[in-house]
């Protein structure tokens, strides 16, 4: 049933993913589309898929699923009182739509890497995968190559999104780049291929005496471009 469009686009539908990010996440978050991060390739054209948890069953009964035989038995290796919490409110937000056999389990690091690598035993999983434009390793989430030295599993996509990476990792322009990542939302929104939840905000703090202070937070924490050198006390 997961080759349905009309099931992938349900679980989009059947999770009110706006208050979870309010009343579970107190903010932090805020509710995404697409796991490249940066709003200029975003189009109008973007289904947000709001909360509609009508709509979820509407599509189930039309792909002739019944939400019952649905399994979720999501992975993940973040186990937070936090993600806890938006994991149960999801669970909840699913059975409201008759999908009832939903578990979530969060793994130790060693324990999820082990489990998903490539040909590892694993169906779905929950896990950061969104990025700026100019971190993001297309071949880590886009394909089937996978990541983190090829021992962790990646996404055999339908060939149209092999065209779609060949155009961002041949673009020689930022306006190609920025277009052919705007091309790949549109068709991934569409197609429903990842449910999008969620992506986290990062926060720098300095004292107002500071000028010139300009903070760019990286991916997952890591790397990230300050110019410290450049900061001035007034």
């Amino acid at each position: 049933y997961w080759k349905d469009v009309r099931v992938r686009q349900a679980i989009y539908y059947a999770i009110d993913r706006k208050t979870i990010t309010e009343k579970v996440y107190k903010m932090t978050h805020e509710p995404v589309v697409s796991q490249v991060l940066n709003k200029a390739t975003w189009s109008n054209s973007l289904n947000w898929y709001e909360y509609n948890p009508e709509k979820a069953k509407s599509l189930l009964a039309e792909a002739g699923v019944d939400p019952g035989d649905i399994v979720m038995e999501l992975i993940g290796y973040k186990g937070d009182p936090m993600t806890l919490s938006a994991m149960q409110a999801v669970q909840s937000y699913l059975a409201a739509v008759g999908i009832t056999q939903f578990s979530h389990t969060a793994l130790d690091g060693a324990s999820y890497r082990d489990k998903f690598k490539a040909g590892g035993d694993w169906t779905i999983v929950y896990r950061g995968a969104g990025g700026d434009p100019y971190t993001l390793n297309t071949h880590q989430f886009f394909d089937n190559e996978g990541v983190h030295g090829g021992d962790m599993a990646g996404y055999d996509y339908d060939p149209i999104f092999k065209d779609i990476i060949r155009d961002i990792d041949t673009s020689n322009t930022t306006e190609a780049f920025m277009d052919a990542l705007t091309e790949y939302n549109n068709e991934a929104n569409k197609l429903a291929t990842i449910t999008y939840l969620w992506a986290g905000k990062a926060y720098g703090a300095a004292s107002k005496d500071v000028k010139n202070f300009h903070w760019y937070p990286g991916n997952g924490g890591g790397p990230y471009e300050d110019h410290a050198e450049l900061w001035t006390m007034e």
